[in-house]
């Protein structure tokens, strides 16, 4: 995340977890009960929590017993960029409020789901796990000049460029099946 300059909500780092207040006793620093499940659905990945809520002086929300619900399907087929998109989402910065108005992907509204900040971030992250991590599932779906353009335009982004540089790229990996 930090190489593609997404950033680390504050409410949650290994010297300070604000996560699970409710669950651990309306006390905060308790353990976080970040969980990951693997079930039987033809549904997408999606992340569950039993809140979330903004903890004043922090600027990120935190969030209360929070889960990965991830398709068995994904695993079937030696697939873990869905999880890595979905951490991204779990530790990136997020508020309330923004929460509150996220547009759900429906299958027909891609391009507004991903021009959100948050499944842009996630996106970008999953896609430079999957080009570094997972040649197999890469090369099956980009050709080599797609791998060259996408890798480019993630140099960018890391260099400094703005997310919104990655859009037409992750549409791209959208339409060939990376993703």
């Amino acid at each position: 995340m930090q190489e593609m300059r997404v950033p680390i909500r504050d409410t949650y780092g290994l010297a300070i977890n604000l996560d699970d207040f409710y669950s651990n006793g309306n006390r905060y620093g308790g353990p976080c009960l970040l969980k990951i499940d693997w079930i039987d659905t033809p549904g997408s990945p999606e992340m569950k929590g039993n809140k979330i809520y903004h903890v004043p002086p922090y600027q990120s929300a935190a969030y209360d017993a929070y889960s990965i619900v991830m398709p068995n399907r994904y695993k079937d087929i030696d697939r873990d960029d869905p999880v890595i998109h979905e951490l991204v989402q779990f530790l990136q910065h997020n508020t309330a409020a923004e929460d509150s108005s996220y547009l759900k992907f429906t299958g027909h509204n891609y391009s507004e789901y991903l021009s959100q900040r948050v499944e842009l971030e996630a996106h970008i992250v999953q896609v430079s796990y999957i080009l570094r991590a997972n040649p197999n599932h890469r090369d099956r779906h980009l050709n080599e000049h797609d791998q060259e353009l996408v890798s480019r335009v993630l140099s960018g982004i890391r260099d400094g460029g703005g997310l919104q540089s990655g859009i037409p790229s992750l549409l791209l990996c959208k339409e060939r099946g990376l993703i």
